[in-house]
């Protein structure tokens, strides 16, 4: 990198710093701004105790508990933030993004709120069960096809009220999707096979242009499940409603698929020879107005290799792509999101701080975000600094961990915006004769198997 791009890259990142500090803080932005520093440059995951003692935490341990309690942020002014540092595509393709859900484990945590049953998995046996937890959706965009960056563009937590995660989905992709600019390239988002790909497709097509998404859907779904082709029109024979559905098409049974509409073929060095199989114009069932297309990827891989089961996709956009191996390389890149949540948890100590209300841990998250944003800003800015262990990277492609192993020693030379620390006096302490009490406690809520309908 040049002197010219090295500034550049420089000021760009100290004017993310002083809009992250009069925008996007509120309440408590001081204290609020040097927690997210000492998150940057503590050595791994820390508690809100270990927290306090980071050289760039100006203040005292109270204040860390206080600034999540009672600060505020502003997470639409935070999507603005980070609306123009959004890469307009995905290494040279189109912006591929992801949408997946993980937990905010509190399974004792009987004083807090709004717990509900999440899924969790451990490295232990068994390795996943259901536990008290708060969840968490998050929608990002995978900005390289190789490395491990995955930058959020969105997280919400999915409280008792707000129906499935399809729904928390469609909300989130409103958001940030209809304040981009115009012009801006039409993403393909990826989803797991826990989103329905039947009310994205009709988010997709909605009637009034405010609930229309402008982007591409790739769903994984389950390989049991069973679509339908359109009628024949000449099996008709004149009584009675016309069928709605054809012939069926049933994923497990190969029978049932007939020929491909198209084909594709490719050997990778990871996973062999891969095969990509696509029909169209397929529907649910009782959504004969939908129009899908199905997706099956199969690899064959060379000796010794392990197995994979196929993989079955539905497509639901403006076209299939010209080349079908671009279904398989685009889904192949949603798993980057794993790495981001691996990250948070592991490294940025995500869940090991554990406040007690849910707000508290909405701010905490959203706080995240922005520190995820800083390690972009700051990936070529800095050297890398490999432990004895590690092999080193070449610049532009570090890691989020080896971009905040190597941060500690460059953030104190960039611009701080926050306010000097200014003593607030003795407190008073509580009245004589005052006592807290017992705190309340709260039951875990089991969501229901139908639950309430709720405006996207």
């Amino acid at each position: 990198m040049n002197i010219d791009t090295r500034a550049q890259a420089q000021h760009a990142l100290n004017r993310y710093r002083q809009e992250v500090y009069r925008n996007a803080l509120k309440r408590r932005r001081a204290a609020l701004f040097d927690l997210g520093e000492a998150v940057l440059t503590a050595p791994g995951r820390c508690n809100m105790a270990h927290l306090s003692l980071s050289p760039l935490f100006q203040r005292k341990w109270p204040s860390v508990p206080d600034a999540l309690a009672d600060g505020r942020l502003a997470p639409g002014r935070i999507r603005a933030l980070i609306r123009p540092l959004i890469p307009q595509q995905t290494g040279g393709g189109r912006p591929v993004w992801a949408v997946d859900g993980t937990v905010f484990p509190r399974p004792q945590a009987e004083t807090s709120p709004e717990r509900t049953y999440g899924h969790y998995r451990t490295a232990g046996i068994p390795r996943h069960g259901v536990i008290p937890a708060w969840e968490y959706q998050w929608l990002g965009m995978v900005p390289q096809t190789t490395g491990s960056w995955f930058l959020p563009l969105d997280v919400a937590r999915r409280g008792i009220p707000a129906g499935k995660p399809t729904a928390v989905a469609i909300s989130q992709l409103r958001r940030v999707r209809h304040r981009q600019p115009p012009g801006t390239p039409r993403p393909v988002v990826t989803f797991d096979s826990n989103y329905d790909v039947g009310d994205l497709a009709r988010a997709q097509h909605a009637p009034f242009p405010p609930q229309r998404l402008d982007l591409d859907v790739l769903v994984r779904v389950h390989p049991r499940r069973t679509f339908f082709r359109r009628p024949d029109p000449v099996a008709y024979a004149g009584r009675g409603r016309r069928p709605l559905h054809g012939a069926p098409f049933k994923l497990p049974d190969p029978t049932t698929q007939g020929e491909p509409d198209r084909a594709a073929c490719v050997k990778d060095p990871r996973y062999g020879v891969v095969t990509v199989l696509v029909w169209a114009d397929l529907h649910p069932f009782g959504q004969a107005d939908l129009s899908l297309t199905l997706v099956r990827v199969s690899a064959e891989p060379g000796p010794g290799g392990r197995r994979l089961k196929p993989l079955w996709l539905a497509w639901s956009g403006a076209g299939v792509p010209a080349d079908p191996l671009d279904l398989w390389r685009w889904y192949r890149l949603r798993f980057v999101c794993e790495h981001l949540f691996r990250f948070l948890k592991q490294d940025l100590g995500w869940t090991t701080v554990r406040p007690r209300w849910p707000q508290a841990a909405d701010r905490w998250t959203w706080l995240l975000v922005l520190a995820i944003w800083h390690l972009w800003l700051a990936r070529d800015l800095v050297a890398d600094q490999p432990l004895p262990w590690e092999r080193s990277l070449p610049p532009g492609h570090l890691t989020p961990g080896r971009v905040r192993h190597a941060l500690g020693p460059f953030l104190p030379g960039l611009t701080h915006p926050q306010a000097p620390v200014h003593s607030r006096g003795k407190s008073p302490g509580r009245a004589r004769g005052a006592g807290p009490g017992p705190r309340q406690r709260f039951r875990v809520v089991k969501r229901p198997k139908k639950p309430p309908n709720v405006a996207a």
